[in-house]
Formats: C-alpha cells, sequence, structure tokens
C-alpha cells in the first residue's frame, strides 16, 4: 500500500512519469528529423565538395596546358615573322635554351610545309630536344630522306584545319626513347591567311600521376585521365592503392586504353558506357569529308579517331563539362561510388574522380553521431532544470501546505498561504 501511494499518488511522480513519456517522445522525434536533416545536407555538401575537388584538378591541369600553348604562340610569332631559316634558328635557339629545366616541355619545333621556308628542301625542319643532362640540343634527324614525313603526322596534319586560335592537342603517345607519356601542342603558322607550317613542343605527362595521386590523397578517392581516345593518361599506381586506398585485393594494373581494360576487367565497362554518352552530348560537328581526308592522308589516324579529331576541331564550346554519377560498382574499390566525370575543353581530356560511397556517407553518420549526442545532452540537462524547478515552485509549497496541516491539532484550524497561485486555493481554504 506504500508503494502504491509513493509511486502512484503522489503528484511529484505522476509529473515526472509523464514528463519523462513526453520527453522521451520529443526527444526521439527531435533527433531522428535532426540526424536525418543534417546527414542529407552532409551528404548533398559532401558530394558538392567533391565537385569542386574535380574542377581545382581541371583547373591545375588547365594552367600547365595555357602555359604551353603561350609558348606555342611565342615559337609561332618568331616563325612567322622571320621567314629566313637562318636568321629564325638562331632566334629560337636563344629563345629555347632560355626555358628552364624544370619544364614538362622535352622538345621544340618548327615544321614547315614542303618547300616553304626553304625553297630547295622538302622538308626543312628546326627541331631541339633534351638530352639527359636537360640541355636542349638541335637535331637535324626528322629532315632525314628516310625518315617518314613530318607533314602527314596526326600532329601536324589536323593542325591547319583548327577552327579557334589555340593549340592543336594530339593524342598522347608513348616516347621511343623515354618511353614516357607524351602529347604534342601545335599551333599552325598562317601567314596572310595562307597555311605555311606549324611549331609545336612535346610535353611530358609523367608528373601528372604524381600530381593528381597528391590531390586525391586526402580524399581517399582516386583519378584516371585519358585523352580523347579514352587512352590513359594517368592512373592511381600499385603503392597509391595499396598504401592510400587501403585495397586489400589484388592491385589493378591499367592497360593502355580504357577499351583494352574492360576486356580484363568487366568494372571498367560503366566507365566507358559513361564516357561514350557524355562525349556524344557534347561533341555533335560532323564534317565527312574532313574526316576522309584525315583518314586517307595521315599515315596514322584511323576511321574513329579521324570522326574524334573533327569533332574537337569544330567545337565551339571552350568551357568545362562536368557530371556526377552514382556507380554500383567501381573497379578499383568494387563497391558502390560517387563518380565525377569532367570533360576538359582544347585537350579534350577526360577526368574522373571515384569517392566510395561509405566514406561520403560515414562523414555525415559521424556528425550526425555528434549532434545527436549535443541534443541528447542538452535535452536532459534542460529537463533537470525543469524537473528542479517545478519541485521548488509546485510539489514543496503543496508539501509545506500539508505539512502545516497535518501538524496541527484537530480542533485547531491553522491558516495557510503562498506568494502564487497555490496561494489563491490557500485563501479560499482559509476563508472556508
Amino acid at each position: 500500500m506504500f508503494g502504491k501511494y509513493k509511486y502512484t499518488y503522489k503528484l511529484q511522480h505522476k509529473i515526472n512519469l509523464v514528463f519523462s513519456i513526453t520527453l522521451a517522445f520529443t526527444l526521439l522525434t527531435v533527433i531522428i528529423a535532426g540526424v536525418w536533416l543534417t546527414g542529407s545536407e552532409l551528404v548533398a555538401k559532401d558530394r558538392q565538395l567533391i565537385q569542386k575537388v574535380g574542377e581545382s584538378t581541371v583547373l591545375n591541369l588547365e594552367k600547365q596546358t595555357l602555359f604551353a600553348e603561350n609558348i606555342v604562340a611565342t615559337i609561332a610569332a618568331l616563325a612567322i615573322s622571320s621567314r629566313d631559316i637562318n636568321h629564325l634558328k638562331m632566334q629560337l635557339e636563344y629563345q629555347i635554351k632560355a626555358l628552364p629545366k624544370d619544364l614538362a616541355i622535352t622538345s621544340v619545333g618548327v615544321w614547315p610545309k614542303p618547300f616553304s621556308l626553304d625553297p630547295g628542301r622538302k622538308k626543312a625542319s628546326l627541331f631541339w630536344a633534351r638530352d639527359e643532362s636537360g640541355t636542349f640540343v638541335f637535331s637535324n634527324s626528322y629532315n632525314d630522306p628516310r625518315v617518314a614525313d613530318y607533314f602527314i603526322q596526326e600532329w601536324y596534319l589536323p593542325t591547319q584545319f583548327i577552327q579557334n586560335d589555340g593549340c592543336y592537342w594530339s593524342r598522347s603517345y608513348t616516347d621511343i626513347v623515354s618511353k614516357e607519356p607524351m602529347v604534342t601542342c601545335a599551333k599552325s603558322l598562317t601567314v596572310n591567311g595562307v597555311f605555311q607550317g606549324v611549331a609545336s613542343i612535346d610535353i611530358s605527362l609523367s608528373g601528372l600521376k604524381s600530381n593528381l595521386q597528391d590531390i586525391m590523397k586526402n580524399t581517399q578517392g582516386y583519378a584516371l585521365l585519358l585523352d580523347r581516345n579514352n587512352t590513359f593518361i594517368a592512373t592511381p599506381g600499385i603503392d597509391y592503392q595499396k598504401n592510400v586506398l587501403g585495397l586489400k585485393q589484388k592491385p589493378v594494373r591499367f592497360e593502355k586504353s580504357l577499351t583494352e581494360q574492360q576486356k580484363i576487367n568487366e568494372h571498367f565497362k560503366p566507365l566507358d558506357t559513361i564516357l561514350k554518352d557524355s562525349r556524344s552530348e557534347i561533341l555533335h560537328s560532323q564534317n565527312s569529308k574532313l574526316s576522309e581526308y584525315l583518314n586517307h592522308t595521315a599515315s596514322d589516324i584511323s576511321p574513329l579517331e579521324s570522326i574524334n579529331i573533327v569533332r574537337s576541331l569544330y567545337d565551339t564550346k571552350q568551357q568545362l563539362h562536368s557530371k556526377r554519377f552514382t556507380m554500383e560498382h567501381d573497379p578499383l574499390f568494387e563497391e558502390s561510388a560517387e563518380v565525377v566525370y569532367l570533360h576538359m575543353p582544347k585537350t579534350y581530356w577526360v577526368v574522373i574522380l571515384v569517392f566510395p560511397k561509405r566514406l561520403v556517407l560515414a562523414k555525415a553518420k559521424a556528425v550526425s553521431f555528434q549532434l545527436f549526442l549535443i541534443m541528447m545532452i542538452g535535452i536532459l540537462i534542460g529537463a533537470l532544470f525543469l524537473s528542479y524547478t517545478l519541485r521548488r515552485i509546485l510539489i514543496q509549497p503543496l508539501r509545506a501546505m500539508i505539512s502545516t496541516l497535518r501538524d496541527k491539532p484537530h480542533d485547531e484550524i491553522p491558516l495557510i498561504g503562498n506568494n502564487d497561485e497555490i496561494s489563491e486555493l490557500a485563501q479560499v481554504y482559509n476563508n472556508k
């Protein structure tokens, strides 16, 4: 009977019980809503951050390509202004030897069209390449009659058809001597509207792999860089896959192109689909006659590549194109991943950034859990304060009145009072 009186009929326990149930439901509702809203917002913010990482990566690449284009423009201007081959050679040699050794530029050349700069020679190129010490050394090997004509090469032939004032960026290739990935930036030499040849620089791409890995290291994701033919320019190395990504399975060894890669690893097929669909959205230009001309005239341009070249030559959209996808099974992590696709103008390279979806969600969950703890502690502290306040302003005055009435003899009627609403009850009692 005492226990029933203590826990059922006492006002304080009734208030505590009702307040506890109300508090529990309120706390649960607020926390679920807060965690869900915060988690969704954090996932969205993290995806925006991933997008920013991709754009920052492309911006870094574009700075390097713009620097290369400025150097080619300088060389082209010298070649146009000086039509004497010996004088031009002296001017170019002075400019080229002033280039810093730490640049990724491996060779520089001026390639006149047949019999233009030197009427007595079909091939009259001026070419400098770095030796083992990094010094530019003049070479006359490309003018040797036994060497294939340079003016029917892939990096030379399309340059005369470029529709803007920039460079023609060739496909990537492997240098015969250094075995490093390379690309050529070529600019048309035009005198009074007439094509007179090409100025070019060859750029080593070997440093891009480490640059991309450094950028992606803190994100725990990886980056792929491909040229317009879907040939891999930069991929995550074996050490990066093991030590940074923490992959337990056998490291992926990348083949030359995405087309070859998906033949041995079916998880690359979604990337190939993404690239095909995205490129078709961007590049619509067609010129079948020019495509056929490039294919039949050049010694190293396939029918498919000639179409890609024409599309890039006639493309008027010179802004970055980006998209975000979700991949159910990525090639390296073999799990669901967020994918950012960025198509670069001018070079027509594609940057693909891949982030495991669990990392994006884990960050949101971690912050949401911290928010849960903070909200729970705050609500509990507020509940304790409210309980204490109710006890002071309601329970204790009532108990004082009860004690006053209980302690007086039965024939003596005491007066009771207080200074709030409870005092009204006491006043009514006193009046009775």
